[in-house]
């Protein structure tokens, strides 16, 4: 969570006061009791005496219901602040995006949003990709945990990316209703931007295996994302990329967030999946650090692409770790990336974990990896000092 700022200082005795009243010389004074002693004039703040109890009024159901908004509301003011104007990266999974539970967060982004928070959304499409493949009769094709994107695949991938940016874009159309009646101040409708912000370049023959139009990430374009989010848009950033010849490639969900939240100076990055991350005790773990994301990613053969990367590389040298240059792409020396195969997805989010260990190293502060099942999680995680997911940050950034 953002760290809030000092808390001003606001007299409990004066949030009530009503107001009266008084003469002064040969004029009306409206406001606290005023009575003018010799030159002066003195001010006497006089309370409703009903208001002097209101701390005993809580007992009641209807004081308890108003003193729980009321306490809500003075622990997340301080990070209205803290977050308006930041950039946030944020990856649905395919689980979500195929959930009843879309609706309620992107609703959830369209409030943060008018509250000044920038968006990009990053949706997984694999869900939906291999549903049209077996619609068609067709199976997906992995080796290991990469897809090979043969022309059917392709086909699919495009498909997906399109229908999912619009079911986000027709979920994040609808207006608040406001019970007012200067039409100047209705809500604008929300502008969702999609765009060819992703460039690409073929995963091509890795040890005799030729992964088609599978693609690697290489560049994100910058400036263009800047001033769509300047300009009030969320941008939906799918995984189809185009290379320098025009072609479409399909590319990994968690790539192209990572480099994303990387190359545009993102505050955070936010991973909404379809379940907790818990310890041993069947609890939710509140805070990673990177080290211990990487120990628990360790754990695991089946992320040896990202574990091998950072096997050797010495983490007090900021330079030898591994990166995201734009231009060029992801530097791994063993493999590439976070991809993980749909059979190793029970053992752990380890896609997300790697991701989050990744970007925390390559300067964005935080991570926060949610479960999307929890009903207004957002909100819940960004407005409360707890939280209720976990956060992957180094050690400093602890909550």
């Amino acid at each position: 969570m953002a760290v809030p700022r000092s808390k001003p200082f606001f007299p409990l005795e004066h949030r009530h006061s009503w107001w009266n009243t008084a003469e002064c010389g040969g004029g009306t004074l409206r406001g606290f009791g005023v009575s003018k002693i010799g030159a002066k004039l003195v001010m006497n703040c006089k309370v409703n005496e009903e208001c002097r109890r209101c701390r005993d009024c809580c007992t009641d159901d209807g004081g308890r219901k108003k003193d729980e908004f009321v306490e809500m509301m003075r622990e997340a003011w301080p990070y209205f602040e803290a977050h308006g104007g930041r950039t946030f990266v944020v990856v649905l999974c395919a689980e979500i995006i195929e959930s009843n539970n879309l609706g309620g967060i992107l609703e959830d982004i369209s409030l943060l949003h008018g509250l000044g928070i920038k968006f990009v959304l990053v949706p997984g499409t694999h869900e939906l990709i291999d549903k049209l493949l077996a619609e068609k009769g067709c199976k997906p094709k992995y080796v290991g945990k990469w897809r090979i994107t043969d022309p059917n695949s392709l086909k699919a991938s495009i498909d997906s990316a399109g229908r999912i940016s619009q079911i986000i874009e027709s979920k994040l159309s609808p207006t608040p209703s406001l019970n007012i009646t200067d039409n100047t101040c209705w809500h604008h409708n929300l502008t969702v931007a999609t765009g060819n912000f992703l460039a690409a370049k073929k995963k091509g023959v890795v040890e005799g295996i030729d992964y088609e139009a599978t693609g690697e990430v290489k560049k994100i374009d910058v400036s263009r994302i800047h001033e769509t989010l300047d300009n009030d848009s969320i941008v939906i950033l799918n995984n189809i990329g185009y290379s320098s010849s025009g072609e479409l490639l399909n590319c990994n969900t968690y790539e192209v967030a990572t480099a994303c939240a990387m190359a545009i100076g993102a505050e955070k990055l936010i991973c909404i999946i379809n379940g907790p991350i818990l310890d041993e005790m069947s609890r939710v773990i509140r805070f990673l650090s990177v080290e211990d994301a990487d120990r628990l990613i360790k754990q695991s053969e089946i992320a040896d692409n990202y574990v091998n990367a950072i096997a050797e590389k010495d983490h007090s040298n900021s330079d030898s770790n591994p990166t995201f240059r734009n231009g060029i792409g992801f530097d791994f020396d063993h493999g590439n990336g976070f991809a993980i195969g749909d059979q190793e997805r029970s053992n752990g989010y380890l896609s997300e974990l790697a991701a989050a260990a990744f970007v925390c190293r390559g300067g964005v502060k935080r991570v926060h990896l949610l479960d999307g099942n929890i009903c207004g999680v957002l909100l819940k995680e960004l407005f409360q000092s707890n939280g209720v997911g976990t956060m992957v940050a180094k050690k400093e950034e602890k909550r």
